[in-house]
């Protein structure tokens, strides 16, 4: 069966970025173990992890853990952080001199990711290239590493905190991952949504709530749900003794298509939980209370430069260091300062 290795960024003492309440060592293990669930709930493969708790793997053999583990696809989660929290947004990098399979990864699990965050107004940084040390060792098979939003922006840690959208990261990324691989879909594909994510969802405003997939078959689906799509794309309903009637057919599914497309949307012609989350929006959770930097003991940031461009922020120099080695060419010049 085939496998697939994800790497959660950092551990142990190192605890990569953090800001706005979000550690990114605890972050990316959390982040990690949902990819893994969706996708060996969904699909026929494996999963393995470079690490399962909060323990320190050296950069480099974090790569060689997968081709050990004769992995098909390597992934390694990250969040982004920089001094200027004005900075923002969502990037994939592979290896340097990455081989067409690196690119071909790289490509489906953007496109994927990037289809949910659309939905969010997030910004796409691109799919980069860059000589990281944690790619170079896995440079025989698929290897990519994922930049999860930016956790010193406000905006992007408040998404980062809540539930239903490190769920809805975690899909985008299974799907992205067993798009490249061809995966084999189970017979019962994704789990039925659980009861706290689709409590979070709004109701429409004819009060339907959002409780399965609306889609066209024989015979063709009837409901509140479907009427209050249909009202939301401008679908004309059909009209019962006086009074109006949701049915899922061809009109539906065409204008349903367009306006997916246009919202860069996977183009399915169904409503699942994005597209309803996209539509009618969801409940808001409550903000939790960002930690005071000015505090005594509070650890400033590392921050790096190449070349006179700002690059990343680290909490410890041993981080930024051992990270940006690999970054850097001969000729240029590397400032990194508090």
């Amino acid at each position: 069966m085939i496998k697939v290795v994800v790497d959660p960024g950092h551990g142990g003492k190192d605890p990569g970025a953090s800001g706005n309440g979000i550690i990114e060592k605890t972050w990316c293990l959390d982040i990690a173990k949902r990819v893994g669930k969706y996708l060996t709930q969904g699909w026929n493969c494996i999963v393995e992890y470079t690490r399962t708790g909060d323990s320190l793997i050296e950069v480099t053999e974090r790569g060689r853990i997968a081709e050990r583990k004769g992995a098909k696809a390597f992934l390694s989660f990250h969040n982004n952080a920089f001094s200027n929290t004005s900075a923002n947004g969502f990037e994939t990098f592979r290896f340097s001199n990455g081989k067409s399979h690196d690119i071909a990864l790289q490509n489906a699990v953007h496109a994927s990711v990037m289809r949910f965050l659309r939905g969010y107004g997030i910004t796409d940084r691109g799919k980069k290239a860059a000589n990281l040390g944690v790619l170079r060792t896995s440079n025989n098979i698929p290897s990519i590493l994922i930049e999860y939003l930016f956790l010193t922006n406000a905006r992007e840690a408040s998404l980062l905190k809540q539930e239903s959208f490190k769920d809805g990261l975690a899909r985008a990324t299974a799907e992205g991952v067993a798009s490249f691989l061809k995966l084999p879909k189970k017979a019962d594909s994704f789990p039925k949504w659980t009861k706290e994510e689709l409590d979070r969802l709004n109701s429409a405003p004819n009060g339907a709530r959002f409780t399965r997939t609306l889609k066209r078959v024989i015979p063709q689906m009837e409901g509140n749900d479907i009427l209050a799509v249909q009202l939301f794309l401008g679908v004309t309903p059909v009209t019962r003794n006086g009074r109006q009637v949701g049915i899922f057919g061809p009109k539906t599914e065409e204008t349903l298509k367009k306006w997916q497309q246009k919202n860069g949307i996977k183009v399915t012609g169904e409503v699942g939980i994005v597209n309803w989350r996209r539509m009618f929006g969801e409940k808001k959770e409550e903000p939790k209370p960002a930690p005071d930097d000015s505090k005594p003991g509070a650890k400033p940031y590392i921050r790096v430069t190449i070349n006179g461009k700002p690059q990343h922020a680290f909490e410890r120099k041993d981080s930024a260091v051992r990270w940006f080695t690999d970054m850097v060419k001969a000729g240029d010049t590397v400032n990194i300062q508090r």
